[in-house]
């Protein structure tokens, strides 16, 4: 408890200049708290008053001599640097987003299996194929003595049928002013529609078996008429235009001048060529051989160059490859009696409304314009869905 401690003050300041290096000697115990206090109070009687200054209020040991704030404006400086640098991130990765999401508009969806920008997309399903949902038709015999057009259409609600072979229909035109012209085109029809629904318990082997089995149709059709005009009766004929449809896809084939049509977003396009005199007078006067009005009033400009029961028959129109259908598309076959009376833009009116509406409209369409001598005029309608 008596031992002595020796203590020695370093430079400290300048109001403790006169103590560096003076040592004094203080007990461990309650002495050594007494002496300390003694020569403390000796101490402040020294020093004059105001003469003693603490190194915080003469700004020695403050590296910036900011005072006592000073050691704390680093930390303050830090932390807004801080706070601006999340701010500006925040930014960046809102604008970088929005970016991003506009190149993703304008660009489209990546290819399927491409690498995405840290997320899947998931892969469109394949379009449903358009099938028909609806049929309608039209059947008049005009001012005409004899009803010389003849029809058929597939049963549309028999589903084992649509989807093991399709929709089918034919419409069939026979040649006015020659014999027999009734009976040829029902040979016609009739021939066709059989063979469609003969393969109906096998269903078909795939879509390029459609083009082959439509000329295979005609052909066979032709074999019948032939048949039954035997050797040494009058020349009869009839035109044929057909569709099939299967798979979201239309084939059709057509001989003579009776039209298929697609209707599609207001507007009307016909698919297959006229096999009539006209069209080589129009060839004709392209090559400058005959005027344009000359190919215009021919009196045989009507006069049809293929037919049904012509021999041989050569001139066929067919599409091979199958036309895509869209939902709301309408396949339009008529004979020559209601395109040559109503025109493009009664047939878009009409065509507005569902097939079966459509059909009761476009013969009130025909009957309106009540032509003398009217001819026989037919029509089918397949709505797809």
């Amino acid at each position: 408890m008596g031992e002595k401690i020796g203590v020695t003050f370093l430079d400290a300041g300048p109001a403790d200049d006169w103590l560096a290096g003076t040592p004094f000697e203080t007990d461990a115990g309650e002495e050594s708290a007494a002496e300390a206090g003694t020569a403390d109070e000796e101490i402040r009687n020294t020093e004059e008053p105001g003469t003693l200054e603490t190194a915080s209020e003469s700004g020695e040991g403050d590296p910036k001599g900011e005072g006592n704030g000073g050691g704390f404006a680093w930390i303050w400086f830090l932390g807004a640097g801080i706070l601006l640098f999340l701010a500006a991130l925040l930014l960046y990765r809102t604008f970088f987003r929005k970016r991003r999401g506009e190149q993703e508009h304008e660009e489209g969806p990546e290819d399927e299996g491409s690498a995405c920008s840290g997320y899947m997309r998931t892969p469109a399903p394949p379009p449903v194929p358009a099938a028909v949902s609806h049929v309608g038709n039209l059947h008049h015999i005009g001012s005409r003595e004899e009803q010389q057009d003849s029809f058929a259409i597939s049963d549309v609600t028999d589903s084992m049928l649509c989807d093991k072979r399709g929709a089918f229909a034919v419409v069939a035109d026979g040649m006015g002013g020659l014999s027999n012209g009734a009976k040829i085109s029902a040979i016609v029809t009739s021939s066709m529609m059989s063979r469609f629904e003969k393969g109906s318990t096998e269903g078909l082997r795939g879509e390029r078996e459609i083009p082959m089995e439509l000329l295979q149709m005609v052909q066979d059709a032709e074999r019948e008429v032939l048949r039954f005009l035997g050797t040494g009766q009058e020349q009869s004929g009839s035109t044929v235009v057909a569709a099939w449809i299967y798979a979201g896809r239309l084939y059709f084939i057509s001989v003579g001048d009776s039209r298929i049509c697609l209707l599609r977003n207001g507007t009307v396009t016909v698919l297959n060529r006229e096999h009539t005199y006209g069209s080589e007078l129009d060839e004709m006067a392209a090559r400058g051989e005959i005027s344009i009005k000359e190919a215009r009033e021919d009196a045989q400009r009507h006069a049809l160059t293929s037919y049904v029961g012509i021999e041989p028959l050569e001139r066929i129109d067919r599409n091979v490859h199958g036309l895509p259908l869209l939902p709301g598309d309408k396949i339009l076959l008529m004979s020559d009696g209601v395109f040559g009376t109503v025109s493009e833009e009664e047939i878009l009116k009409a065509a507005v409304r569902d097939a079966g509406d459509m059909a009761q409209d476009l013969q009130a369409m025909v009957l309106s314009h009540m032509r003398s001598g009217q001819d026989n005029f037919t029509a089918v309608i397949l709505q797809c869905e």
